[in-house]
């Protein structure tokens, strides 16, 4: 699409100059961002949902300094979600993946039983398979589990490393993600489950 141009840029013996945009984008505020799930995937929550639930996070301004975006992306196979650091930058970024559109799947008796908490809290039903626990998710337990405990889980991980002594490294790690998920689904669930039980 074809506009008139409000300022000319800056030319000087015919090359026209660069402006200086050397702003970090975390400097100016995170932004979101949705990707196109792949074949078979879907996305457990919207960003609306992103949004709703770090308005009620406490301090979200101090926990979230540097972070650049919030990404929900096209899915993986691997990982509900991660997070990111830019050494070059300075600035983070928190990844929730699609899921597949196969919301019934089997975890390992450890994995069950080091996430008992937040299954009892979402009203997750369970079957004991002897090796494995499958778990019946449904599109509104699976939005519940994203953003009460992996959302959560990055988050720690950002956390982590704007406390390290060196802001680079997140020094104390998945214990550390997994403690801090942990106290902030126990601080923000009643809020959460209050607001989308309104908008049910």
């Amino acid at each position: 699409m074809h506009y008139p141009r409000r300022t000319a840029p800056g030319v000087k013996n015919g090359v026209v100059q660069k402006k200086n945009n050397h702003v970090f984008t975390a400097a100016r505020g995170w932004t979101l961002e949705r990707e196109t799930p792949w074949k078979g995937f879907r996305h457990m929550v919207s960003a609306r949902n992103v949004r709703d639930y770090v308005d009620l996070i406490p301090e979200w301004d101090e926990v979230a300094e540097g972070l650049e975006s919030i990404c929900l992306s096209a899915g993986s196979s691997s990982a509900d979600g991660w997070y990111k650091y830019h050494p070059r930058e300075h600035t983070s970024r928190i990844v929730l993946e699609a899921w597949s559109k196969e919301l019934w799947f089997e975890v390992s008796q450890d994995h069950a039983k080091a996430h008992e908490a937040i299954f009892d809290l979402i009203g997750l039903p369970r079957e004991d398979r002897g090796e494995y626990v499958l778990c019946r998710f449904s599109h509104a337990t699976a939005r519940d589990y994203v953003m009460l405990h992996i959302f959560p889980h990055e988050l720690g991980h950002h956390v982590d490393r704007l406390r390290s002594k060196n802001q680079v490294e997140c020094r104390r790690g998945e214990d550390f993600a997994e403690a801090f998920a942990l106290d902030l689904c126990d601080r923000t669930h009643a809020a959460w489950f209050d607001l989308v039980r309104d908008r049910a």
